[in-house]
């Protein structure tokens, strides 16, 4: 199965797309330094779910742990 057809592919997608829609809306003080960070995490979660889709054992591992860790730094961020 390919990544973009998972379900957790499709939703970070999902979500990289309101950061990136929302971020049009930040506060100049925000908009870059801020809204570049979400982007550039949330692009690293998706690039993380297809290098785990593509791999086996050890290296999956590694890599769904590192997705984990990007994806709750977003979290922390949007609360």
């Amino acid at each position: 199965m390919l990544a973009k057809e998972l379900e957790i592919y499709k939703q970070m997608y999902k979500l990289l797309n309101i950061v990136l829609d929302a971020r049009e809306h930040f506060p100049k003080a925000y908009k870059y330094a801020f809204g570049e960070k979400l982007m550039m995490i949330g692009i690293e979660c998706c690039e993380l779910i297809q290098l785990a889709n593509s791999t086996w054992d050890a290296e999956r591992v590694h890599y769904l742990e590192q997705f984990s860790l990007k994806f709750e730094s977003l979290n922390l961020m949007l609360l």
